[in-house]
C-alpha cells in the first residue's frame, strides 16, 4: 500500500511495411513504490508501513511481418521489484538485503500461418534477476523455450497444443528442469 498510486505507460505504432499485415513498434513501462509490512516468523504483521521500496520496469516490443505467412515477435525488458509484474521470477524484494531484485528478460518467437485455420510457433523466453540482489538458493534465472501450434475448427472455435521445455537455475544450486505439454480449445463470442 503506497502512499500514491503507480504510473504506467505505453507508445505503440501500428504501420503497414511492405506487407497487408501491419507492423506493431511499442514502449512501455510503469513507476512506483511498494511500502512493505513487518511481519514474524508466523507470517503475523508486528509492524505496518516499515519500508518503501520502488518498482519500475521499461520494455519494448516488435511484432514485424516479414512474409504473407511469417513473422517474427518479441519483447525485451528491465526492471526492479517485479513480482507483481510477474517478473524476476516472482521475486520482488529481498528483504535480508533491503533492496528491490533487479531483473531483465524477454521473449522472441517465430509465427508461420500456412493457412486461414492453421498456425504453428516457436519461441524462447528468458527471465534473469541480476545474482548481487539474491541470497543463496533463490531462484536466478528462468528459462523456457517451447513450440505451438493451432488449429480453426470455425470462426470461433480454436484447438491449440504446446510442448514447452523449463529450465530454472538457483545461485549457489543445482538447476531444475521440467517438461510440459498444454492442450486447450478456445470460443470466441
Amino acid at each position: 500500500n503506497a502512499e500514491w498510486p503507480t504510473a504506467q505507460f505505453n507508445l505503440a505504432l501500428h504501420q503497414k511495411l511492405w506487407m497487408e499485415k501491419t507492423a506493431r513498434l511499442a514502449v512501455s513501462g510503469h513507476y512506483g513504490q511498494e511500502t512493505i509490512d513487518a511481519v514474524d516468523e508466523d507470517g503475523k504483521v508486528v509492524k505496518t508501513k516499515v519500508e518503501d521500496f520502488d518498482t519500475w520496469s521499461i520494455q519494448g516490443s516488435l511484432f514485424l511481418p516479414l512474409t504473407k505467412c511469417l513473422a517474427v515477435q518479441g519483447n525485451l525488458w528491465a526492471g526492479e521489484n517485479l513480482d507483481v509484474y510477474y517478473g524476476g521470477i516472482g521475486q520482488g524484494v529481498n528483504m535480508d538485503l533491503a533492496t528491490g531484485i533487479a531483473a531483465k528478460g524477454g521473449w522472441a518467437q517465430v509465427v508461420w500461418d500456412p493457412t486461414e485455420k492453421l498456425c504453428f510457433a516457436a519461441g524462447y523466453s528468458m527471465d534473469d534477476p541480476d545474482d548481487e540482489d539474491l541470497n543463496a538458493g533463490m531462484r536466478s534465472k528462468n528459462e523456457v523455450i517451447l513450440v505451438n501450434g493451432s488449429y480453426k475448427l470455425t470462426k470461433a472455435v480454436t484447438m491449440m497444443a504446446e510442448y514447452s521445455h523449463f529450465k530454472t537455475g538457483y545461485l549457489e544450486g543445482e538447476d531444475a528442469e521440467s517438461d510440459r505439454v498444454q492442450l486447450a480449445m478456445r470460443y470466441m463470442f
